[in-house]
């Protein structure tokens, strides 16, 4: 049984990853300001020094650390690279240091917004070309990571599962607008390659049982468009798809230039693990089949009052 502490646990990503590991290991939040309850998972107040946090780590004994903290908002990044660099980068290093010290197991999440988005699918050997601070400052993460904790897992890649009203993902803000009837602007010329939550952690599992280490690309197979993604979940959860508006990127004025297209390669996860990943046909089934058990109801209630 591992001893999982999982950082920026008020996010919808620490949750929904709590709410898979839970079945069958130990899992305690990590949480700064906000307090959140989830069934069979525990939650503490993290410190922000290296050594006061090895000495956490130590002290419950907590066997394997995923660091799902960061600073998300593209443009937010953009107008406060500081700020961007400070949470993103740097104290990734500290946990990274961290874990080190302490000989805790560290899973970092990167992104895939690494990438200028002129070729499809890239690999985890391709060149980098961040294009916004959000890239630069996840970027430098990386190498940070990898300098302070040689033997860490990253994971490059881009999620979709249940959120809470201040933490909401992608696939939220579509089944929310499409609920409430409200029509919505997708881009047509952005593609990225999604994957459910537990689908990701499905696969860490995986590489964590094989002590993996290095970069790792776990998204879906499917390179397809935020419209044709936004289409397939209407069709899966039977919603009006004539809600949908398909535009292009360039017709929105966005603090940050993106990369239009941030679709990965999976190749060497799936070799590695011997494994397939589901359909993302399947995998909007999988999160139409999470609301109706009950899993996204207790993710959505999950903040306490302070």
């Amino acid at each position: 049984m591992l001893n999982i502490l999982i950082t920026g646990g008020s996010g919808l990503l620490a949750l929904n990853l709590a709410s898979y590991f839970r079945q069958s290991h130990q899992v305690t939040l990590g949480l700064h300001h906000t307090r959140v309850a989830l069934n069979q998972v525990k939650s503490l107040p993290l410190p922000t020094s290296p050594d006061e946090l090895c000495a956490l780590i130590q002290q419950h004994g907590f066997n394997l650390v995923v660091h799902a903290a960061g600073m998300t908002d593209v443009d937010a990044c953009e107008k406060n690279p500081e700020e961007a660099q400070k949470i993103n980068a740097y104290l990734s290093r500290d946990v990274a240091t961290a874990c080190c010290a302490a000989g805790a197991k560290l899973v970092h999440i990167s992104t895939d917004h690494l990438f200028n988005g002129l070729e499809p699918k890239r690999d985890e050997l391709a060149l980098t070309s961040p294009l916004n601070e959000y890239a630069r400052s996840k970027l430098l993460a990386e190498q940070l990571v990898m300098e302070a904790c040689p033997d860490a897992l990253v994971i490059r890649t881009n999620f979709f599962g249940w959120g809470h009203p201040k933490r909401r993902s992608f696939s939220d803000w579509i089944i929310d607008s499409m609920q409430q009837e409200k029509s919505i602007n997708l881009f047509k010329d952005v593609y990225f390659s999604p994957i459910l939550i537990s689908a990701l952690a499905e696969q860490l599992a995986r590489l964590l049982q094989m002590n993996a280490s290095g970069i790792f690309n776990v998204v879906s197979d499917e390179r397809l468009s935020k419209s044709e993604f936004g289409l397939k979940l209407c069709s899966a959860f039977g919603f009006n798809p004539a809600l949908i508006h398909e535009v292009s990127v360039d017709s929105v004025a966005l603090s940050a230039i993106r990369p239009k297209d941030m679709s990965l390669d999976n190749t060497k996860l799936k070799r590695a693990t011997s494994s397939t990943i589901p359909s993302l046909d399947v995998q909007l089934m999988m999160l139409k089949d999470q609301l109706d058990s009950g899993w996204a109801d207790e993710i959505r209630n999950s903040l306490m009052e302070s």
